[in-house]
């Protein structure tokens, strides 16, 4: 185990996203209910395994989205810098 200790900033940082995900998973499944209805936990689990893959393919678009964009905009600041230290030149 780590000698790592956490350090105040590190607690604050934790307990926010903990903040934020209990606000959001609280939200997500009262829409999901109010969309769908039902008992999750009756739901059959072949079912529940294809919602759950489903689930992963639209992360996978999510994610590869984003990075192509954080690419993108990467790519783009540099240009920017680049074209300004020209013009300090």
């Amino acid at each position: 185990m780590s000698e790592y200790v956490m350090q105040d900033e590190h607690e604050k940082h934790l307990r926010r996203i903990k903040n934020k995900f209990l606000e959001k998973v609280d939200s997500k499944y009262r829409a999901g209910q109010e969309e769908h209805g039902g008992k999750l936990w009756k739901m059959k689990p072949s079912r529940l395994a294809r919602e759950v893959r489903n689930e992963a393919i639209d992360q996978f678009v999510y994610i590869y989205t984003l990075i192509e964009l954080v690419d993108y905009l990467e790519r783009r600041i540099a240009e920017l810098e680049a074209e300004n230290a020209s013009l300090r030149d």
